[in-house]
């Protein structure tokens, strides 16, 4: 049995926010969540991508940005490869594009 000392009493923020907010701790909060240092996007909770190079990294930021602010995206201001089906290629557009929409203003997620 632990002490009953006030002192020695650790909370978690990360637990007690998910706990207030009615969510388990640890799992996306949104339907579009992207790791910290970018590499890692999960959509709708459970379609993972994992991400290696600094372009697409850079593209998925600017991407899960936009989406936050509820705005679509020009493909010019996402990315100076050309297209998102460029940038992700054969690995992640297949995949990816499922997620995608193209449209007035710009690209957006569809989740």
């Amino acid at each position: 049995m632990g002490s009953k000392d006030p002192a020695s009493l650790a909370v978690d923020p990360d637990i007690v926010a998910a706990h207030l907010a009615g969510r388990t701790p640890g799992r996306p909060t949104a339907d579009v969540h992207l790791s910290d240092d970018g590499k890692r996007l999960t959509l709708a909770g459970k379609h993972v991508f994992v991400f290696r190079g600094p372009a697409q990294i850079e593209v998925v930021k600017r991407l899960v940005a936009s989406h936050k602010r509820g705005e679509p995206i020009r493909a010019t201001d996402m990315t100076d490869l050309g297209s998102p089906q460029r940038v992700f290629g054969k690995t992640h557009w297949p995949r990816l594009s499922a997620f995608l929409k193209s449209g007035p203003g710009g690209w957006r997620f569809d989740v």
